[in-house]
């Protein structure tokens, strides 16, 4: 399922698998390759979606926070 989210901590991903997709601010879905870096601003809302493979990311908060922050 795609839930839109977001939440006060800076986050990056780094995603490992191919056929992802992702959306930031309500805007269209952009597909994300292997090896790519995705960074989430401050309460920026944003979703993925995967394809016919599961996603492999390495996610982490760069600010202290904890997950019932999180805003859906």
């Amino acid at each position: 399922k795609r839930q839109v989210h977001c939440h006060v901590p800076r986050e990056i991903y780094l995603v490992l698998t191919p056929d992802v997709e992702w959306r930031l601010d309500g805007k269209n879905w952009f597909s994300v390759t292997p090896g790519e870096v995705i960074y989430h601003a401050p309460s920026q809302s944003h979703a993925m979606r995967t394809q016919a493979t599961p996603m492999l990311a390495f996610a982490a908060w760069l600010d202290g926070g904890s997950r019932s922050a999180i805003s859906i």
